[in-house]
């Protein structure tokens, strides 16, 4: 997915037609380039929307808790990188999603750097890429403030997109909990 089309549904306004196409200063957003190994811009990007989602929020494609229920998460950061196929665009890599947000030292930010230097390592040091089967290779992170502290990838099938399809997802527990980030790395 490039990025103007990938943004745009993020937004939940592409499908709709809703606000954030009939007026562009409705949704505002912050963009981080990361810079690469030499302090230069590199073609990793992270883009922040400063409000909630249009649509209201994402559910957990999981359930959790007796009776059954899918967690609902109001926020959402996405990393892009560098177009596989053409360079001059940008593909959605990673979404995170987190049931709350931070002011400042917000996880989601710290977690998608992470996510990305990741990917940009493995995929031009090793020539390796997320599986295409799930989500086209995209990989979705649900940052919980509930749960018992961890975290863990699963492979679910998410039905709230249209179609259905299956996701590729990681979910961290009880974020508030991390006070080391090599711990909630490690997780």
């Amino acid at each position: 997915m490039t990025f103007l089309p990938a943004l745009l549904s993020l937004s939940g306004a592409f499908a709709t037609g809703g606000p954030a196409l009939q007026d562009p200063g409705l949704y505002q957003f912050s963009e981080t380039v990361l810079p690469d190994a030499n302090g230069l811009p590199s073609n990793l990007l992270i883009n922040q929307p400063q409000v909630k989602r249009v649509g209201g929020p994402k559910l957990s494609p999981r359930t959790f808790g007796t009776p059954p229920r899918k967690l609902e998460f109001d926020w959402l950061t996405a990393g892009f990188v560098e177009g596989l196929e053409d360079k001059e665009q940008r593909d959605l890599r990673f979404r995170v999603y987190s049931q709350s947000r931070q002011a400042t030292n917000d996880p989601s930010m710290g977690v998608m750097r992470m996510l990305l230097r990741l990917w940009s390592t493995v995929r031009y040091e090793y020539g390796l890429d997320h599986a295409s089967g799930f989500n086209g290779g995209l990989v979705d992170v649900y940052i919980c403030d509930e749960g018992k502290p961890g975290g863990e990838q699963r492979f679910d099938v998410d039905d709230q997109q249209r179609p259905p399809a299956k996701v590729n997802t990681i979910y961290i527990y009880d974020v508030a909990s991390f006070t080391d980030p090599l711990e909630m790395a490690r997780e």
